[in-house]
């Protein structure tokens, strides 16, 4: 934020992000009937959080006395997108397994099978072999 009370004073106001609770800053000493205005130069919206900012309007010094000049803000963060269950293509096919992965208990115990029926029949051949 920036605060501008005319010639008189220029000051910036950094507040941390995550920052909750009020930031106060006092200007003591500035001369009676100098204008100020707070300037919000950056509110710390992005693409997931909104910010609405309640802006502060021009206060006018009085002699003796105090001057309030208060901004807000207040954020919202926005839901973030759903995490979409399958993938597919037009028709309904899908084109690529789930993030979760997928069952491979039948083509692993296809493999297997195939693994036992070829070393039976090479078990069977060597026998045969060895009996010639």
């Amino acid at each position: 934020m920036t605060v501008s009370c005319g010639g008189a004073l220029q000051d910036q106001i950094v507040i941390a992000a995550r920052t909750t609770t009020e930031t106060v800053r006092a200007h003591p000493g500035l001369p009676a009937g100098v204008h100020c205005t707070v300037t919000e130069t950056a509110d710390g919206s992005s693409a997931r959080v909104r910010v609405t900012t309640t802006a502060a309007a021009p206060v006018a010094v009085v002699a003796g006395g105090t001057v309030t000049a208060t901004t807000s803000n207040a954020y919202t963060a926005d839901a973030l997108p759903a995490a979409p269950t399958a993938w597919t293509a037009p028709g309904g096919v899908p084109t690529r397994l789930a993030a979760t992965g997928g069952d491979a208990t039948a083509a692993l115990s296809l493999l297997a099978l195939a693994s036992l029926l070829g070393g039976a029949l090479l078990l069977g051949r060597a026998r045969r072999r060895s009996r010639r």
